[in-house]
């Protein structure tokens, strides 16, 4: 993985909550760094978590970097298959939300700050209804 990423997502565990880590941050991988354009890209494993990073986690994710690399750092986002593929990239998010809704996933998603993504909470009611 890349150094600066790995770095950024450190800062990023200690700053936001464990449920909003594992399931927004967590899933991200670095794709590239350019040092000389500076320009970070990350790959989500969805367009969900594509998505709801893009609006709710950009700017921190980018903060961090330019802290990070003591100069500004264009972060860039796209669905990375690759990403999907890796282990620990599918967060229990979702696949908590497709079984029975029991305490702790009705935590998972209440615990963080309200996501204004459109669709998000939809699809995860969706997935909840689901017979299993």
């Amino acid at each position: 993985m890349i150094q600066i990423w790995q770095d950024c997502s450190r800062v990023l565990e200690r700053e936001l909550t464990p449920q909003q880590y594992v399931a927004w941050i967590k899933p991200l991988r670095a794709i590239a760094y350019d040092q000389d354009a500076r320009q970070l890209r990350l790959g989500a494993p969805n367009r969900l978590k594509l998505d709801a990073v893009r609006s709710q986690f950009a700017a921190r994710i980018r903060a961090a970097a330019t802290e990070l690399a003591q100069h500004p750092v264009e972060v860039q986002f796209e669905v990375a298959a690759a990403a999907a593929a890796e282990p620990g990239a599918d967060s229990p998010d979702l696949a908590e939300a497709s079984a029975p809704a029991s305490d702790s996933a009705s935590r998972q998603f209440n615990d963080g700050p309200p996501l204004s993504v459109p669709g998000v909470i939809e699809h995860v009611e969706r997935a909840r209804l689901q017979p299993g």
